[in-house]
Parts: C-alpha cells; sequence; structure tokens
C-alpha cells in the first residue's frame, strides 16, 4: 500500500483542455501507480524522486528520478508500478484532443511517435513513449509547477504558458544536434547536482563533495548551478526543505515542530521565516489554507 496525496494543480481537461497535477507518495510495497492515470487524454509525467515503471503492449518505460516521458490510455489499460520502500513525487501534465488540434492542428507534423500515434487515432491501444532527462531548467520548472513563484492572480496565464511550454518541449521531435556541438553539456551538471540534493535536502553533501561528485570544482559548480537552476545551492535546498515540510503538514502526519525537525531545521523560528518565505503563510495555517485530497 501507498500513503499518497493528489493535488490538482490547475486546469480541467473539459474546461481548459489540460491539467495539472502533483502526486506524493510513500510506498511500502509496489504500488500500482496505474490508479494515477486518466483515459483518452495525453499524459506527460515530470518524475521528480522515486522509481516508476509503465508497460504497455509489451513495451515498457522505466522513470527514474529526473526524468519524463509521454503515455496515453485507452481501452486496454496501462499497466504500472511504483517500486517499494520509496518516496515518490512527480507532476503529471495532461492534454485533451480538442486543446491539442487548436493549438497545433490534427496532422501530427513534427511530433514525436507516441504523440503522434493519440492525436491522429492510428493506435487504438495504450501506448507509452520514450522517456528522457529532465534538463536543469525543466527539473526546476517541475517543481514550480507545484509552487509557483508568483501571485494567484497571474496563475491561469501561468500555467497555460508553460504547459504550452511542455507541449513544445516534449511532443515534438527535437531538431539534430549542430556538428559543432559537444557531447559535454554544462547544465547536465547542474542537473545531476540537483538531483543529489533532492535525495536528502535534510541533510545535503557539503559544496566540496557535491562538486566531486558532479566532476566539477566547487567555484564552477557554484556559477553553473545559479546560471541553469536560477537560483543559488542553498536557496534551492532551502525550497526543497520547505516543500517537503508543506507535504507533511498537509498530510496531518507532523505537526509543524515535527516537520521542522524532519526536514532538517533545528530552530524552529528560522523553520518557520523560511517557510513563510517559500510558502507565503506560516506552517501552522498551511495545512487549512491548502488542504489535500488523498488519492
Amino acid at each position: 500500500m501507498a500513503a499518497a496525496i493528489t493535488e490538482r494543480l490547475h486546469g480541467d481537461l473539459a474546461r481548459d483542455g489540460f491539467s495539472v497535477d502533483a502526486v506524493a507518495a510513500r510506498t511500502r510495497q509496489d504500488w500500482d501507480w496505474a490508479c494515477c492515470f486518466g483515459k483518452d487524454a495525453l499524459e506527460l509525467c515530470l518524475n521528480i524522486e522515486g522509481r516508476g515503471e509503465i508497460r504497455a503492449a509489451g513495451r515498457g518505460a522505466m522513470f527514474l528520478p529526473g526524468t519524463a516521458g509521454l503515455y496515453f490510455q485507452r481501452e486496454a489499460p496501462l499497466c504500472g508500478t511504483r517500486h517499494a520502500e520509496e518516496r515518490h513525487l512527480f507532476v503529471t501534465v495532461r492534454w485533451a484532443r480538442p486543446f491539442i488540434e487548436r493549438t497545433l492542428g490534427r496532422q501530427g507534423g513534427g511530433l514525436v511517435p507516441a504523440a503522434r500515434a493519440w492525436l491522429t487515432g492510428r493506435s487504438a491501444t495504450s501506448a507509452v513513449g520514450h522517456v528522457r532527462d529532465l534538463s536543469a531548467a525543466e527539473h526546476v520548472l517541475a517543481l514550480h509547477l507545484r509552487r509557483p513563484p508568483l501571485c494567484e492572480q497571474a496563475l491561469p496565464i501561468w500555467y497555460r504558458a508553460k504547459v504550452l511550454e511542455l507541449a513544445a518541449n516534449f511532443l515534438f521531435v527535437p531538431p539534430p544536434a549542430p556538428e559543432t556541438a559537444t557531447t559535454f553539456d554544462l547544465a547536465d551538471i547542474a542537473r545531476q547536482a540537483m538531483s543529489i540534493l533532492a535525495e536528502n535536502p535534510a541533510s545535503p553533501p557539503p559544496l566540496h563533495e557535491l562538486a566531486r561528485r558532479v566532476g566539477a570544482s566547487p567555484f564552477h559548480l557554484s556559477r553553473l548551478f545559479s546560471k541553469h537552476v536560477g537560483m543559488t545551492m542553498p536557496k534551492f535546498i532551502r525550497k526543497l526543505r520547505v516543500e517537503r515540510a508543506a507535504e507533511l503538514l498537509s498530510s496531518g502526519s507532523c505537526n509543524v515542530t515535527e516537520a521542522a525537525l524532519d526536514v532538517g531545521y533545528s530552530s524552529l523560528s528560522h523553520f518557520s521565516k523560511a517557510f513563510c518565505e517559500v510558502m507565503g503563510c506560516c506552517p501552522c495555517l498551511y495545512p487549512s489554507a491548502h488542504p489535500r485530497r488523498k488519492a
């Protein structure tokens, strides 16, 4: 069984043509992930933490931390499994066919195979597409989808723009890399560092150890991280800690002091200040202001 919490972040398939959801779960045994899948919508999973697998028509795809991939479900259900004894955190974006047709047209020109098969209706069966690594910017976007860094009045415009950005990034076949491009992607260093920090934000490795693990100098890593992630490492760690504390508070499994200690704060005042800066309200008010629904 899994203690899972699903949060509707924005949108409604019937009304808006898209929806964005976040799922957080802790598994004691393998979890039937398929309970989170929709039907007839094209879905993109931005997998932040935990390992999962989707199988369809004899083809399987593994979602590791820091990866993303497309899939869709028709009459024949998809099979999905989340691994036991892990913390899982992922964001799911769903598109309805009318929305994609209005935005991209009906022919599917330039689309990746999974998106083209879904849009044109050439595949009557469920399918899962290629899974790839998230770039550093996409990883940050996945985190921001859960906690947007702007006022509530701007959210409808912001979410629509980000959903279209994700469609551009994941629904189309990427162009061939220019011959002058190197295989050494500096943004990948920042992405690796983000993944390592997300493993245990309550007790992150010191800068010199993190730099050694990603193969960069501490100074170089700090500059690359700020450039590609858009925030310093201390701010990124604080964001991860506070968001994890917010999940604990929403689930009702911890009080404020317990949540602060769980995410690595020894000072309740420092925790409350950080929480207010990231979430916009004090931790004691957060559960009532942001109710969650059980999956």
